[in-house]
């Protein structure tokens, strides 16, 4: 199996993407990064597991679903990471952690994290790929994520 690790805010829009309410269901997608994410996710085969802050929300899938995201979800990354398990403050806990402790649990081919923030294990850095806050995912880096996990 193959994994997408999503962001959202800085990944599926950029600045400027106007807030949206798809019924009860608020979201925030860019149209065009969608498109290009649905397209990304069809082409490679990869399941999307959400990591964003969005995965606490009781109503993610169905966010996910307004923003357009054609492919169901597959699952979030834990909530909590145990700090104890790093053997390191509680305070130095990171996305990365939440990623490893969903990676540890099940078994898959391949992996890519997408991401604007790079709070991630320094063994995953081969598997990130940083977008810029303001942008989005670009063309340029949904094809280097296609490569890594075709």
């Amino acid at each position: 199996m193959k994994v997408l690790f999503l962001d959202v805010d800085g990944i599926i829009n950029k600045e400027g993407t106007p807030v949206k309410m798809v019924g009860e269901i608020m979201t925030i997608a860019d149209p065009e990064i969608v498109y290009r994410l649905n397209l990304l996710i069809d082409r490679t085969g990869a399941e999307i597991v959400l990591s964003s802050s969005w995965r606490h929300a009781p109503t993610w899938k169905e966010a996910m679903k307004a923003s357009g995201i054609v492919k169901p979800l597959l699952d979030r990354t834990p909530r909590y990471s145990s700090w104890k398990k790093y053997k390191i403050h509680e305070d130095e806990l990171c996305r990365g952690h939440n990623i490893q402790d969903w990676l540890d649990e099940h078994e898959i081919e391949k992996y890519a994290i997408v991401d604007d923030s790079a709070d991630m294990l320094e063994h995953q850095l081969p598997n990130f790929f940083k977008t810029k806050t303001g942008e989005g995912m670009t063309q340029e880096i949904a094809d280097e994520i296609e490569k890594h996990l075709i």
